[in-house]
């Protein structure tokens, strides 16, 4: 689509309705332009398969779950004729007033911040387009994060195709200032007067409201709006047209999309405590809780669903029986009666928990029914190994239940949760979420203890680190160290680095989620944003904000390029003797870094040719879609491209670019690379 074009031959009072929005969620198809259909995507509805939350995604601390659970996500909204979708916030930020928190992954802003970049490029990577709401009260932190967001540093950039407002009518210029360049959106029904909203840089109003296109054009004729302020926010809402309206659609199938939610559920799922009883591999094993037989998930503005259980998901293995447990009108006699109907040396998984209003959480820590701590205090006192699963989206205060053998944090996985739990519960996958938030208790006089903090979770592998070492790799600070899997699983651990000032205040910086076979070692690189380390005087490398691994001082930023530390790079003469730095890439790194790399040059060629095998000989659609593929780390290209671009020929071209071309050789034979 020609946007100039279509801006010369549209009217003004066809501007004024497109800017203006129709309906509760659509856009007005004026001039021959299609109207675009805005939703927020519920997991709770009947006719999709429900994937994590964004709770769970911030407990999963991985960028691959974050992308893959937003592409699922606009795929299924491309079969419902969804063009542009809510998604949760990038930002830790947007509570109410009473302290509640809607849609967001964190509430720290790097794990936020580069959560929402990954599940942002996984929507937009289908041709569906992202609105991320901003909402909330801003100071001047919020703002920072915002525009350290928008702006980017480093491999992190929320590009989202929208951005939604709460009618703050200055806040979407701030924003613009910063360096987005899409389109910003009101929030639905905040407008009150259309003019100001578009003097301060809301491009599209939702929904149309009584009297704004009088109210634009009126302001327009006085001279309160320019001309120009009006044909830029129509020329930003054509472009949105122009990505989003295509026949972008997807055979979804039930079956294999209920299985891949699982197999994301389980990145997700965070194990608290464990005395040696996980996985189980005993005979006699009891499931127990009404939570266990409704077992519940949450969209992302908290509505429930009933999904498969707990119980449906052990399926019919004999070893496994259903107790109700607990009702809370039956008292002690509920319990005493699940006490009765199970033998003492056996395992009883006890499901807790219980809808929250939000996905997000509360400020508050949330205390659990008072029923059902009774029901595991009891269980252990009388000897029995109690497995607790707390199932929900809150910041429960789980001090009653800590006499439990072993507590697992369930934060709404989505339809394949229980599925997840299962196969955690039995082995059959390894725990690897971290908690996205401090978890704590009130004490009797008030005050808060943290009771597992932020980033703690634990496995089912001890991992251990060699020393870290700082560096640079294309002209941005790194740390590079060696973590090494000392269990007997395949397992996968969340390294974490940490800034610390001089006044001690710690704040997460980056982290790297890698999975590891049982006794592998892996020298990994992390970038480390050069904003983030301003009065920063050591890197701290460690398993969860409290549990710290390693120290390493930092005078300054400048520090970093100092060469009394290692450089991740690896540093080889040239032919000329030049002493050039010979970049080492990986299936994490982008297309668009690999670019003059012989290896990427090959690599872009075939990304050309899938990329015009996807748009179905549309040039102007192939050329979108590859611009979106360089952007993308190249280990996502095969599920991008649905397997035109092969998984042996990125690790060939990977390995090419590293600057080893007979191992890419063989690479490219199918020996040596192995299709995950």
């Amino acid at each position: 689509m020609d946007t100039e074009q279509v801006l010369r031959t549209i009217t003004q009072d066809d501007k004024r309705a497109l800017v203006c929005g129709r309906g509760h969620g659509t856009t007005a198809d004026v001039g021959g332009l299609p109207s675009l259909v805005f939703r927020r995507f519920e997991t709770g509805r009947a006719d999709v398969v429900g994937f994590a939350s964004a709770a769970a995604i911030g407990c999963g601390f991985d960028e691959r779950t974050a992308y893959e659970i937003g592409s699922e996500t606009a795929k299924q909204c491309c079969a419902l004729g969804v063009h542009v979708v809510e998604t949760p916030s990038f930002l830790p930020c947007a509570c109410s007033a009473d302290g509640s928190r809607s849609r967001f992954f964190s509430a720290d802003p790097t794990l936020a911040r580069t959560l929402g970049a990954a599940f942002i490029d996984g929507v937009q990577s289908t041709g569906v387009g992202a609105m991320s709401p901003v909402v909330g009260e801003f100071g001047e932190s919020e703002m920072s994060d915002l525009f350290l967001a928008v702006s980017g540093d480093g491999k992190t950039v929320c590009r989202p195709r929208a951005m939604l407002f709460d009618g703050t009518v200055d806040m979407a210029d701030k924003v613009k200032e910063a360096g987005y360049g899409g389109v910003c959106i009101s929030e639905w029904g905040t407008v009150k007067d259309r003019a100001a909203a578009l003097n301060g840089g809301i491009d599209l109003s939702m929904p149309l409201g009584c009297g704004e296109k009088k109210n634009l054009k009126e302001a327009e004729e006085s001279g309160y709006i320019d001309r120009e302020r009006l044909d830029a926010a129509a020329r930003k809402v054509v472009e949105l047209i122009d990505y989003t309206f295509d026949d972008h659609a997807y055979g979804l199938n039930g079956k294999e999309q209920r299985k891949k939610s699982a197999l994301l559920a389980a990145e997700c799922a965070v194990l608290l405590k464990n005395e040696s009883i996980l996985p189980l591999l005993g005979d006699s094993i009891t499931v127990m809780g009404q939570c266990a037989k409704a077992f519940f998930v949450s969209d992302e503005v908290g509505e429930e669903t009933e999904t498969e259980s707990l119980v449906e998901a052990f399926g019919k293995d004999r070893r496994i029986k259903f107790v109700d447990g607990y009702r809370d009108e039956d008292g002690d006699g509920a319990i005493i009666e699940a006490l009765e109907q199970t033998f003492p040396d056996e395992t009883v998984i006890v499901v807790l928990g219980e809808s929250c209003p939000d996905c997000g959480g509360n400020e508050r820590a949330v205390a659990l029914p008072e029923s059902q701590v009774k029901l595991v205090e009891r269980l252990e006192d009388s000897g029995r190994n109690v497995v607790a699963v707390v199932v929900g989206g809150g910041r429960y205060d789980l001090k009653r239940i800590s006499s439990a053998k072993a507590v697992i944090y369930a934060p709404y996985l989505g339809c394949g949760g229980a599925e997840a739990l299962k196969k955690i519960i039995c082995g059959e996958a390894c725990p690897c979420g971290r908690l996205a938030e401090d978890f704590v208790t009130v004490e009797k006089d008030g005050t808060e203890k943290i009771l597992y903090p932020f980033g703690y979770g634990e496995s089912f592998c001890p991992f251990s680190y060699s020393q870290t070492k700082l560096g640079e790799l294309d002209g941005q600070p790194t740390a590079t160290l060696t973590v090494r899997n000392e269990g007997r699983y395949t397992a996968s651990d969340v390294i974490q680095i940490y800034g610390e000032t001089s006044e001690k205040k710690r704040f997460l910086i980056a982290f790297e989620k890698a999975k590891l076979r049982a006794g592998e070692s892996r020298t990994l690189t992390v970038r480390l944003p050069k904003k983030l380390l301003e009065g920063v005087s050591e890197i701290l490398t460690g398993t969860s904000r409290e549990d710290i691994r390693e120290r390493v001082a930092l005078e300054s930023v400048d520090e970093v390029r100092e060469t009394a530390f290692l450089s991740s790079a690896e540093k080889l003469c040239d032919a000329s003797g030049t002493g050039a730095i010979k970049k080492t890439f990986s299936t994490g790194d982008c297309l668009e870094s690999m670019e003059q790399t012989l290896g990427g040059k090959l690599l872009a060629k075939k990304a050309k040719r899938a990329a015009k095998a996807i748009a179905g000989g549309n040039r102007a659609r192939a050329d979108r879609i590859f611009e979106r593929m360089k952007k993308l780390p190249v280990g996502a290209l095969p599920s991008f491209t649905r397997g035109l671009v092969r998984f042996k020929s990125v690790k060939a071209a990977v390995i090419a670019a590293s600057g080893k071309p007979i191992k890419a050789f063989l690479t490219a034979l199918g020996i040596g690379a192995r299709e995950h």
